[in-house]
């Protein structure tokens, strides 16, 4: 394989590579959390803002739906199309050299393994470009983890890593799937196709199954996957253990809210997914529901936008890059 690097989005190959995003565990509801009017565990003892008023203290109940559209698009322009852009071509370029086993589509990355392999190397090994020529059968990579071993320096390899990150959701052993939906949703900048809480109803594939519920993300936890992943990457990584994002700003079960950050997501239901958002000693609600990922998302970069001017930590949500105001309609 040449080592030219493909023309890429810069956040997919530039920062460094980073864990995989660890979504939250279901939380326990209210009898009102069905129509997103309950609170999650972790605000009980904060001011609960119902969805409505969450709008009106941000001057959008009358336009939140313009501006949903243009959070639909912000997910199309900067990761739906560009990912599977990238996909289909790095697929192409590795099946080229007769290293398709190791395509987006036919293997997954074992984290656990790439560790515990890293640990155990004693002693460098040497970076080469990746070629049948001149090689005989075992030194060609078999797995993710040995191409990563043996050709972690290749831009293709960072490439390829990366794109890891936003197809390995947690808990779902399904990258067919996984790459057949991004490919649906990423037809319309309406999305159209997407579904909160399920998914596809076709196969693109004899050996794919429509949406199974037990083993394949809802649309709503894909695109949130997605949108922390992209933050995960875009954002200056911390010191020591732990994603910039992810772990600062979504809460999981169990954890306070961090009272020196100016907002925290609240990962109340998984599947769904819902969202809370937790900003000093309140926590804000929206309605859940088909529109309910995209106004959560909306009223976080609000917040971001009047409590930090547009930046969160160093990363301007403004810029070109990331295209997040702009998208909410600031």
């Amino acid at each position: 394989m040449p080592s030219a690097a493909l023309p890429m989005q810069q956040h997919l190959r530039a920062p460094p590579i980073i864990g995989i995003y660890q979504t939250a565990r279901p939380e326990k509801r209210s009898s009102k959390g069905s129509n997103g009017s309950g609170r999650a565990r972790v605000a009980e003892d904060m001011n609960y803002v119902a969805p409505f008023e969450v709008l009106k203290m941000y001057g959008v109940e009358r336009d939140i739906l313009d501006r949903v559209d243009g959070m639909r698009k912000w997910f199309m322009r900067h990761l739906l199309r560009l990912l599977c852009k990238h996909i289909d071509e790095l697929d192409s370029l590795i099946d080229q050299h007769g290293l398709g086993h190791l395509s987006c589509r036919r293997t997954v990355l074992d984290t656990t393994a790439l560790e515990r392999a890293k640990s155990a190397r004693s002693g460098g090994i040497g970076i080469a470009g990746i070629s049948s020529r001149g090689q005989n059968e075992s030194a060609i990579p078999q797995t993710l983890v040995d191409l990563s071993l043996k050709h972690g320096e290749l831009p293709e390899t960072k490439e390829c890593m990366a794109l890891e990150k936003y197809l390995s959701i947690p808990g779902c052993l399904c990258r067919d799937y996984v790459i057949q939906r991004l490919h649906t949703l990423s037809q319309s900048d309406t999305l159209p196709d997407y579904i909160f809480d399920g998914g596809s109803n076709t196969s693109a594939s004899a050996q794919e199954q429509p949406w199974n519920p037990a083993i394949h993300p809802t649309d709503g936890q894909l695109l949130l996957h997605l949108f922390c992943t992209f933050m995960d990457h875009t954002m200056p990584a911390t010191q020591g253990p732990g994603l910039p994002f992810t772990d600062r700003y979504v809460l999981q079960p169990g954890r306070k809210p961090n009272p020196f950050l100016p907002v925290q997501l609240v990962q109340v239901a998984r599947k769904c997914p819902h969202l809370g958002l937790v900003v000093k000693d309140s926590y804000y609600n929206v309605s859940a529901g088909q529109t309910s990922l995209f106004i959560m998302l909306i009223i976080f970069v609000l917040e971001v936008q009047r409590e930090c001017t547009g930046y969160l930590s160093l990363t301007n949500l403004g810029g070109k890059h990331v295209g997040l105001l702009a998208a909410v309609g600031e």
